[in-house]
């Protein structure tokens, strides 16, 4: 008679009829036990359908019941693999753990109840994971999902955003009272802030998607370009912005996330500037002189971070102070991006006197993608 389709499937591994017969006997009341006399005949079953559990012997004449389990380990990850054999060898124990992730084992002679516990517990193993691998498919499914539609979501918002700016600019070329105009000088301020975090959350979306892409860098051309496209940036045209590279050629590197870490650590030493000082600077130093690495430092002279704050700036939206209405996000890209192209950051800082970033980023050798 036929087992009902719905009955666990076990793929049991003997070179020997009769051990089949004893485990099928023992558990046909749960499960169907496909029996299998050689390694050959083991693999053309696994490519037929799924089984929930595999059983090799330890003996296989010439082969090893051990070595068959390790083997399928990888395309086959899913069933629980479980080994039979006549007499408890710690040395072929540690070598199922170690090798093959061995989930238990069987002893001969067959005892029903060791091997109903046994099977059992390894079915409900089964199970387990069947359903922790379900539901992380369905949370990165999710995931996936938000990803894409905050990411829309933002460069949906800029185009409104960016027409607002330019009708209250109208607005002020037409004359209005200087009560509306700093009525108007306040909504540009909040709309400049949110067109802020939407840049910063596709930076952030794309420095997850995006793979390193290779290419020359010329520091100085990038600091320089960075400075200029913030020279009207609210309080920006009040800093001495300082460049001092020593690269005497192309340095090769992820020119994107490059970018990135450059824009968003010169942004917040605008940000966070001291309203009271007239010699406002921002200084970036670079040395690509060590064939390993370039060493690029970022330095302001403004509000500091306090030493327990260093410790958590780099957390999503964690901020260090209340001086500036920022989003909490910027340093946490940087960190990401340093992430991504194996770099390191180190900060030295202190209240009223400035802060420092040291970034160490590797050659493109040490790269990894």
């Amino acid at each position: 008679m036929k087992p009902p389709e719905n009955k666990p499937k076990i793929l049991y591994l003997d070179d020997e009829p009769h051990n089949i017969t004893g485990l099928r006997a023992i558990l046909r009341k749960e499960y169907e036990v496909i029996g299998c006399l050689s390694v050959s005949e083991a693999y053309a079953l696994l490519k037929e359908e799924e089984y929930q559990i595999v059983v090799a012997d330890l003996k296989l004449g010439e082969d090893d019941g051990i070595d068959f389990l390790d083997d399928i380990r990888e395309e086959y990850p899913r069933p629980v693999k479980i080994l039979l054999t006549a007499f408890f060898d710690f040395a072929a124990a540690v070598k199922g753990i170690n090798k093959a992730k061995i989930f238990s084992y069987l002893f001969k002679p067959l005892n029903e109840d060791e091997v109903l516990s046994t099977i059992r517990i390894a079915h409900e193993h089964y199970l387990n994971n069947a359903l922790l691998e379900f539901k992380q498919d369905e949370l990165e499914k999710a995931h996936e999902e938000l990803n894409r539609f905050v990411y829309s979501a933002s460069h949906d918002m800029r185009a409104p955003l960016r027409s607002i700016i330019g009708i209250i600019k109208v607005a002020e070329m037409e004359g209005i009272d200087d009560r509306v105009k700093h009525y108007f000088s306040l909504i540009e301020r909040s709309v400049n802030q949110l067109d802020a975090f939407n840049l910063n959350l596709i930076s952030y979306f794309k420095n997850n998607k995006q793979e390193t892409v290779i290419e020359p860098i010329d520091f100085k051309e990038i600091a320089r370009d960075i400075f200029e496209q913030f020279q009207y940036y609210p309080g920006a045209e009040a800093i001495n912005f300082v460049i001092n590279t020593n690269q005497n050629e192309p340095w090769m590197g992820d020119l994107f996330r490059i970018k990135i870490i450059f824009n968003n650590l010169i942004t917040n030493a605008i940000k966070f500037q001291r309203s009271e000082i007239t010699n406002k600077h921002i200084i970036f130093t670079c040395d690509t002189t060590d064939s390993k690495k370039a060493t690029l430092i970022f330095e302001d002279n403004g509000i500091g971070i306090d030493e327990e704050d260093q410790k958590r700036i780099f957390e999503m939206f964690y901020r260090a102070t209340r001086q500036n209405s920022g989003s909490g996000i910027g340093l946490y890209i940087v960190k990401e991006a340093l992430n991504k192209i194996g770099a390191q950051i180190r900060i030295e800082s202190k209240p009223n006197i400035g802060t420092k970033f040291i970034l160490e980023i590797p050659t493109k050798q040490n790269i990894e993608a």
